[in-house]
């Protein structure tokens, strides 16, 4: 009974199926993304992203500083670009993402 009652509480634990994180993803448009300033501090920021395909597409403004970190530090930086999605009013339920290329 007291098992039932924490599931309950919790909902499910682990890893989503690639099918539920397609889902998840589709309907929430806004994600944290960060990466390392140009002097190698963490730098977050909310922005807009896409999930298609197996993939996250986000697009920086021209003069965002966060597209300008990319170009210039991500692709020396020991620290790797992140993204982390999770719904309004959902603060037990994410998606996080580590960038294997830029």
């Amino acid at each position: 009974m007291e098992e039932a009652k924490n599931e309950e509480w919790r909902g499910k634990v682990g890893r989503m199926s690639e099918e539920e994180t397609a889902e998840f993803l589709a309907g929430n448009p806004f994600c944290r993304f960060g990466c390392a300033d140009e002097d190698g501090w963490p730098y977050v920021v909310p922005c807009w992203f896409e999930y298609r395909d197996g993939g996250f597409y986000i697009v920086p403004r021209a003069k965002s500083a966060w597209g300008r970190y990319l170009r210039k530090v991500a692709r020396k930086s020991s620290i790797s670009p992140s993204l982390t999605a999770s719904p309004a009013g959902s603060p037990v339920k994410a998606v996080s993402v580590v960038a294997s290329k830029v």
